[in-house]
């Protein structure tokens, strides 16, 4: 089984701190990833503070943190991995509209792990994010919400506005977006394209999930992004946390 750890640790080239110790005791895991910890692994101890919001995504109680996760929980890394996409090999940013177009439209093959901060400042992303395995379902982490975002519905809701505003003097979009997601009309189908849509496109509209209603946002709108890769910034990152 892959956590996020595993993929973070592997594409940084992450080394365990000096000076941890080594489990003793019987299996646990993980309080934060939830990785397996076995007698030999280093690990440290962690206690959650009164007012740590994120209590509710550790995958365990068990007051331990594995060595990759100590790393996660530092400010230079969370701060690192706000905005990314993050592969075996390499770290994408995914901050712009045509980088998320690329990744909700023409995903890479997993396994991956994507993190989005809701916020724009520091928060824990990395640690309580699943991995992505099948390229056809994403989940992504966007803040304290968790994702699923099916890239084949945001590639035939593209292709609908296109047919639909084809001819049009003003942009009318399929559904009422707002980019945090909290205006109340959010995700709902637009009452102007009503009369555009063929049949079974509004109940299709209807069904998307909150995932793919917030990422529609980005991707589909009067500007229509091009997906296009972004440069991975696997190196810069590394040299950067090395200084930490």
């Amino acid at each position: 089984m892959l956590f996020p750890s595993d993929l973070v640790a592997e594409a940084l080239k992450l080394k365990p701190d000096a000076g941890l110790p080594a489990w003793q005791q019987g299996p646990t895991h993980c309080s934060h990833c939830a990785r397996p910890i076995e007698a030999g692994d280093l690990y440290s101890t962690y206690k959650a503070g009164e007012f740590f919001g994120d209590t509710r995504d550790l995958a365990a109680y068990s007051g331990i943190v594995c060595w990759r996760c100590v790393h996660l929980r530092k400010k230079p890394f969370m701060d690192s991995l706000l905005f990314r996409l993050v592969t075996r090999t390499e770290i994408y940013p995914i901050a712009t509209n045509v980088a998320k177009a690329w990744l909700f439209m023409t995903p890479p093959e997993g396994p991956f792990v994507i993190t989005h901060s809701s916020t724009g400042q520091t928060q824990h992303l990395a640690w309580r994010t699943p991995v992505t395995l099948d390229n056809r379902l994403l989940t992504l982490r966007y803040g304290p919400t968790l994702y699923t975002i099916r890239p084949e519905a945001i590639r035939r809701v593209a292709d609908m506005a296109r047919r639909m505003n084809d001819g049009q003097t003003a942009w009318i979009n399929p559904i009422l977006f707002d980019r945090k997601g909290a205006d109340p009309a959010h995700g709902l189908v637009n009452p102007k394209a009503l009369p555009l849509l063929l049949e079974g496109e509004r109940e299709f509209l209807m069904g998307l999930s909150p995932g793919e209603r917030w990422g529609l946002a980005s991707v589909v709108h009067s500007k229509m992004p091009v997906p296009e890769m972004p440069e991975p910034i696997t190196q810069e990152l590394i040299a950067k946390l090395a200084s930490r």
